[in-house]
């Protein structure tokens, strides 16, 4: 009987995810808040294991690289390592690819998140527990 009360269906529901346990690495409060941010015409750049969940939630957003290697060329997993990891010319790569929007997981892009927080052109629009949500000032 205690097993069946710990099912996720017994769980209240998240307006993102649905009920809480079924998608446990969406990060929900982002998702709803990066719908409310981001503007027809914007990129995003979000941590890699988040790009597939972006991509569903938010179906007109273009984002950078999701969970599907196989789709894009080494060429792209080298900028998006780059970015990440805040390699040589990461800022002239952001404006290339036309990136209007970042979302900043502290597990995984913490260093990048710091850069755009005193970076000219870049405003912090949402931050939680969760991750942070950044945008051009110009957009």
């Amino acid at each position: 009987m205690a097993l069946i009360v710990l099912l996720p269906w017994w769980k209240a529901p998240d307006p993102e995810t649905g009920r809480a346990g079924l998608v446990s690495y969406a990060p929900s409060a982002l998702t709803t808040e990066l719908r409310a941010i981001a503007a027809p015409g914007d990129r995003l750049l979000a941590p890699q294991p988040w790009g597939s969940w972006f991509e569903h939630a938010i179906p007109g957003l273009p984002v950078y690289v999701d969970s599907r290697f196989e789709l894009f060329g080494e060429d792209v997993w080298d900028e998006y390592v780059g970015l990440v990891n805040l390699g040589e010319g990461w800022q002239d790569l952001l404006d290339r690819r036309g990136v209007s929007v970042v979302v900043i997981d502290p597990e995984r892009t913490a260093g990048l998140g710091e850069h755009l927080a005193v970076e000219p052109g870049w405003r912090r629009a949402y931050a939680d527990d969760l991750g942070s949500i950044f945008v051009r000032s110009e957009r």
